[in-house]
């Protein structure tokens, strides 16, 4: 079947559904979720960036991503096991702000409301504290 660019589709080529459902299975046991997802929604709109902000909520991604900033937050650079939290918190920051922003989702709105009924704006905010000038300028 053609698609909206008049090619055909390819029927192995995954949906942005598809990365973002894989994406976030394993968003807080491998970090490399987290750079796949930024990707994905990075160059996601229209109707894209509708279908990856329905399959984030649909996965509870707000709550989850917000669990995730929230410890990240709480974290000391000596404490983490992880290479670079600063650099995953900054990713956080990054795919919440595409999700966020109507560019990239007609239907954003319901993200933010997903993020404040979680207490996302306690992690926003205590990312305000960072020593890393990348994490608050984002």
């Amino acid at each position: 079947m053609p698609s909206s660019t008049g090619r055909m589709a390819d029927a192995a080529e995954p949906t942005i559904a598809d990365v973002v459902i894989g994406a976030m299975e394993t968003l807080e046991s491998d970090p490399e979720s987290l750079v796949l997802l930024c990707e994905a929604v990075e160059e996601s709109y229209g109707d894209d960036g509708t279908l990856a902000g329905e399959a984030f909520r649909a996965c509870d991604g707000p709550r989850r991503l917000v669990a995730l900033l929230s410890w990240w937050n709480m974290l000391a650079p000596s404490e983490s096991h992880l290479a670079d939290v600063a650099e995953l918190r900054q990713m956080a920051l990054e795919l919440i702000s595409n999700l966020c922003s109507d560019a990239v989702d007609a239907d954003s709105a319901k993200t933010k409301l997903a993020l404040l009924t979680c207490g996302g704006e306690l992690a926003l905010f205590a990312c305000l504290k960072a020593e890393d000038e990348l994490v608050v300028r984002v």
